[in-house]
């Protein structure tokens, strides 16, 4: 009796083996087939022809709705990347010049950018005084500082150049000068 129950117990082990072989090969048999499936998805019978053509719907941007469209952020209070709105600004037309700033008390032998105006401003003090300014100096927009040549938005310019300057007029010392802090500069090519 002993002996048949080890007999039995060798074939029961045998069984369990041969089929967990068997599920295993089962197992490998279906991932094969699976990954196979897989990869003839995009086999050339299938995949989409690589000559078609990639489209995209657009639409033209009215001019008019292109600054607001710029403007636009999710990011307050403003679009860090949207250019800046000169609008509001007044622009001067003029040639660029060196002048000395011999008006100014502590910058006697120096000399700064500015423009000789096409049109001459005129500026009016108070109730019975006007300053007429046929030349300006340029300033730095941030700083409201004289700049030279040196400064980033003068760089493509050079002495005599007609150039647009945008910006905001400041009095200078008082009112003995006019200067324009710069928001931008565009020379003008004949």
């Amino acid at each position: 009796m002993q002996r048949i129950s080890k007999q039995n117990l060798r074939m029961k082990t045998v069984l369990q083996n041969l089929l967990t072989r068997m599920l295993l090969f089962l197992f490998w048999f279906v991932s094969i087939v699976l990954m196979f499936i897989a990869c003839s998805k995009d086999t050339p019978d299938n995949a989409p022809d690589a000559t078609s053509p990639v489209s995209f719907a657009t639409a033209s941007v009215p001019s008019e709705q292109l600054p607001f469209i710029l403007a636009d952020t999710i990011t307050p209070p403003a679009n860090p990347m949207a250019p800046e709105d000169l609008s509001s600004y007044p622009t001067y037309a003029g040639t660029l010049q060196i002048f000395a700033a011999d008006v100014f008390n502590n910058l006697n032998g120096r000399y700064f950018c500015g423009i000789q105006l096409q049109t001459p401003i005129e500026v009016k003090l108070s109730d019975y005084e006007t300053n007429c300014y046929s030349a300006i100096y340029l300033l730095d927009g941030d700083s409201e500082h004289l700049v030279q040549f040196d400064h980033p938005l003068l760089q493509p310019c050079i002495v005599g150049d007609t150039i647009l300057v945008t910006g905001t007029p400041v009095q200078i010392s008082e009112g003995i000068a006019l200067g324009i802090a710069m928001r931008y500069v565009q020379p003008l090519h004949p």
